[in-house]
């Protein structure tokens, strides 16, 4: 369920609302001060005498609860439970109403709300942590630069502490936008990119953390096209997905990582396969938001996946039903960012 309200003086006035009002009846402020409840809200009546119980419970100042009352918002018809509660002034009198609605998630406003309510402590949980990143990168950044010119003469050193003065470069300037954009999402980042090419890199980043947690692996690159991408959205996708395999994995297993070209219901996808042999995860809705709680934490890893996969017009697919291990697919449109005929 999700939950609106609002409240009306005893002239069923509206007097105020919360702003999941706004979102499922799609108004603005201005469309609903000083209306009428029933101007706005579908009216509420009960009785074989179509009685309105705002007005009811404003008269008798006897609070009314209305369960599956059928209503409706801009999506169609739904089915609500409805409670009605006298307010009154500081002398006890009824000055008017407050209507708190509860709507079964059979809506797609709903649906939308949640999903935007989500999304919105996801973004502010993102701000806060952008903030807290700065300093320690910092401190980070000129760790690795001492440790560039101690070790200059041994080239696998050097060769590390390039690709990280590299990766918290673009790593600050993506703060930088990130805290600087109203609206993230744009394609001002967007470049033609080999995506084999950057799985080979990120092969190289997490060597390290598979190595001590007794994991190897194996790739396969078949030759797939050049996509226009956000090349550190998708790398970030990626690494979040890599992390959550070896995170299943503490007592070692085998990573495998694949690119193919594939078709799916009539259209063209460079498919990024990641597959580990840990113990698996439940997932539920299998081409719906991942609503899984992933091995540790929360999650958020395979949402944010997710999330910068539907920026690209893409998907991800987890497959973790055939037995232990699971399998997560990143499928990126080729119609976006190549040429059809690679399929």
């Amino acid at each position: 369920m999700f939950k609106y309200s609002f409240t009306v003086d005893n002239t069923l006035i509206i007097q105020t609302w919360d702003k999941a009002v706004e979102i499922v009846f799609d108004k603005r402020p201005s469309e609903i001060q000083g209306l009428a409840y029933h101007k706005v809200f579908q009216r509420i009546c009960t009785g074989e005498s179509e009685t309105d119980a705002v007005l009811e419970v404003i008269r008798r100042g006897i609070p009314k609860i209305i369960e599956k009352y059928q209503t409706h918002c801009f999506c169609g018809n739904v089915e609500a439970d409805i409670s009605i509660c006298p307010v009154r002034d500081t002398a006890r009198c009824v000055k008017g109403a407050h209507v708190q609605m509860a709507v079964y998630p059979n809506c797609s406003a709903a649906m939308e709300l949640q999903r935007s309510e989500r999304m919105i402590s996801i973004g502010k949980a993102a701000a806060t942590l952008a903030h807290g990143v700065r300093n320690p990168l910092n401190a980070i950044k000129g760790a690795i630069f001492y440790l560039g010119n101690k070790y200059a003469d041994d080239e696998g050193i050097v060769q590390f502490t390039r690709m990280a003065e590299e990766e918290i470069a673009r790593l600050d300037a993506f703060i930088a936008r990130f805290l600087e954009a109203p609206l993230p999402g744009d394609e001002e980042g967007h470049a033609r990119s080999d995506i084999n090419a950057l799985l080979r890199k990120l092969e190289t980043l997490i060597a390290y953390q598979a190595r001590v947690s007794n994991i190897d692996w194996s790739s396969g690159y078949d030759e797939v096209p050049a996509l226009l991408i956000d090349s550190f959205q998708l790398e970030q996708a990626i690494l979040n997905v890599l992390n959550n395999a070896i995170e299943a994995m503490p007592a070692g297993g085998h990573l495998t990582l694949k690119t193919r070209c594939e078709r799916a219901e009539d259209e063209a996808f460079v498919v990024i396969e990641i597959s580990d042999t840990g113990p698996g995860m439940a997932v539920k809705g299998r081409n719906g938001y991942v609503s899984a709680q992933t091995r540790q934490g929360r999650g958020f890893g395979l949402y944010l996946a997710q999330e910068v996969l539907q920026h690209h017009n893409g998907r991800l697919e987890i497959d973790c039903e055939s037995g232990p291990g699971t399998t997560v697919r990143l499928m990126l449109p080729i119609s976006e960012g190549g040429t059809e005929d690679a399929a």
